[in-house]
């Protein structure tokens, strides 16, 4: 049986690889076993950010997007009460949600083309000497 089709998390489960379903079952394992991840210091730290916080949630980065979410503020693996556009570092997002800012985007590829010119004038340079 695949890991998808045994996967605890049901939301959305059948968009994940393989890998991230093994992923976020391994969590909500964790969470079922040792008690839900918290912040005061027992535990495991979350590291979550409010939706104040939470300086990616423009491109995807947020609970509402997370397959660990359940909805009205509850996670299946942290104990506090979550926002929509809050985030924790163990986000599990299905491929597509999560879609970088044109500019950035944009400006990595400029870095990228600069770094590939770059190489270009080193080699043509380097054959030269």
């Amino acid at each position: 049986m695949s890991i998808k089709k045994q996967s605890i998390v049901e939301k959305v489960a059948e968009d994940l690889a393989e890998e991230e379903a093994a992923l976020a079952d391994a969590l909500v394992e964790i969470a079922r076993v040792y008690g839900k991840f918290n912040e005061d210091e027992t535990g495991i730290w979350a590291g979550y950010e409010s939706a104040e916080e939470n300086e990616v949630k423009d491109i995807g980065v947020k609970c509402s997007n997370c397959v660990l979410y359940e909805g009205n503020g509850v996670c299946k693996i942290i104990a506090q009460q979550v926002e929509d556009d809050g985030m924790c570092r163990f986000a599990v997002i299905p491929d597509g949600l999560v879609m970088p800012e044109a500019d950035e985007e944009d400006d990595m590829e400029d870095e990228m083309d600069k770094s590939v010119g770059s190489e270009l004038v080193d080699e043509v340079i380097k054959n030269l000497l």
